[in-house]
């Protein structure tokens, strides 16, 4: 067994918080002798007041916040962007874009803001983004993904900002779910990260791919590889993979259950693993790795 070292970053208030957490690889992935780490890239959670930031993707885990991206400079083409809202016990939000300056192309340029459930739950539902106002996102939601794509030729837009506020309840995830975006090559995520731990009931965690330097590329690919360890049988617990592309949004790619160990999956463009479990068993969960092609 080799110890690695997973850097996670905790968003506290404002503050970013850097967490460092030591686990024990266990089975296949002793193997393996990948380099393994966590990079999130967080946005600046704003309670008062908007800046600009020229950071692309985040995890945000405040109960309310803004994300603020390129507010007064010129967005570049083929940018990708996903930033994943969620507080714990998250059953719906309120989102609101104080400005807009993006010239919205079907197809090329704009925002995507989509929830995502726990098991027994719409896969997920969503709502495009094109002007200054309230944004009407469904009344359930428990995590909240915006999703910010250029096209090729995006000339003369600038960035925007939004803000967000969370409803709580009992309904929501549980608050064992995680999320991570992995943004470099040749990362692991054991979950749970304990591999002497079972996950938790009512999950919904999450896995974020975005392209290599957040920019487009045909030539550029992301490998997400899954492993199984244990999870629950007769498909209680299920993996699905999501792929987002500017034409079509995110569309569910495959959905997985216990008898599947082992899966990969390649694109240029944003993915989403998430994993739901449900109240019936527990188990010792997986591995997700990510990996960028070519080597």
């Amino acid at each position: 067994m080799r110890p690695y070292l997973a850097i996670l970053v905790v968003l506290v208030g404002t503050a970013l918080v850097p967490v460092l957490a030591e686990n024990p690889l266990k089975n296949k992935t002793d193997a393996l002798n990948i380099h393994t780490s966590v990079k999130s890239v967080p946005e600046h959670i704003l309670r008062n007041g908007i800046s600009n930031t020229n950071i692309c993707g985040g995890v945000l885990t405040a109960s309310s916040g803004t994300i603020s991206y390129k507010n007064a400079a010129y967005i570049a083409a083929n940018e990708r962007c996903i930033w994943i809202i969620k507080p714990n016990s998250a059953t719906g939000f309120t989102l609101n874009v104080a400005t807009m300056g993006l010239q919205v192309q079907a197809g090329q340029t704009g925002i995507t803001a989509t929830c995502f459930y726990r098991r027994g739950f719409t896969a997920f539902s969503s709502v495009g983004i094109s002007r200054v106002g309230t944004v009407s996102v469904p009344s359930t939601c428990h995590s909240l993904v915006i999703t910010f794509y250029s096209g090729p030729s995006s000339y003369y837009s600038r960035g925007f900002s939004m803000s967000y506020t969370t409803r709580t309840g009992t309904s929501g995830a549980s608050a064992g779910s995680k999320y991570y975006l992995l943004s470099s090559s040749q990362q692991q995520i054991r979950h749970p990260a304990n591999a002497d731990l079972e996950y938790s009931n009512n999950e919904l965690t999450m896995f974020g791919f975005g392209p290599a330097s957040n920019l487009y590329s045909s030539a550029r690919k992301t490998l997400v590889t899954y492993m199984r360890d244990t999870i629950g049988g007769s498909c209680a617990e299920r993996i699905h993979m999501y792929r987002f592309t500017p034409a079509n949004g995110w569309a569910s790619v495959s959905a997985l259950c216990s008898d599947v160990e082992f899966k990969q999956w390649e694109d240029s463009e944003i993915m989403l693993v998430t994993f739901t479990s449900d109240g019936s068993g527990l188990g010792r969960g997986f591995h997700v790795i990510r990996t960028n092609l070519p080597l």
